[in-house]
């Protein structure tokens, strides 16, 4: 029943707003529509009514706009994204700073490196040596017989173990 109803009500506004009936919104629901009659006159204005806090806003200097690029963008693009430092360093540019290229490491966030220009930046890191981390890819002859008697020793623990 309330969806024949509200099916009605649907058909109904359809065939008002085709034939013309419809009245367009009037007051606040006008959205900026100004009646026909209401084209003659002129609109009321106010006077301004007083902002105390307008005054100390403009007596603050607004911040100084930074610029709309960074600097040598390339160079610091190509540096951020595609050197072999970029997996370890997380690169910022802050215009506001002395030195505002910045190289913060990702496993030690407490090294920050700056400097002033994108090539400094790329000497400096050149220059450190990451700590070295062995993962070797294949095991010794020494170390897969030691590996062997250890898994011997942990098979025969588990057969003790299961035989009590």
């Amino acid at each position: 029943m309330h969806n024949v109803m509200l099916l009605l009500t649907l058909i109904a506004a359809l065939l008002l707003r085709i034939s013309g009936q419809h009245q367009p919104p009037s007051g606040r629901h006008a959205a900026g529509r100004r009646s026909p009659a209401a084209a003659d006159t002129p609109a009321l204005r106010r006077a301004p009514r007083p902002r105390p806090y307008a005054a100390e806003l403009a007596a603050s200097p607004a911040p100084a706009p930074g610029p709309s690029r960074i600097p040598d963008r390339d160079a610091f693009y190509r540096l951020a994204e595609l050197s072999p430092h970029a997996p370890g360093w997380n690169f910022t540019y802050d215009h506001t700073a002395l030195a505002p290229y910045t190289a913060r490491n990702r496993a030690e966030p407490q090294m920050v490196i700056a400097a002033a220009r994108v090539a400094d930046l790329g000497a400096m890191l050149d220059s450190i040596t990451s700590p070295a981390w062995p993962r070797p890819a294949a095991l010794t002859a020494q170390q897969r017989s030691a590996a062997a008697a250890e898994r011997g020793e942990l098979d025969r623990l588990v057969r003790a173990g299961a035989g009590r």
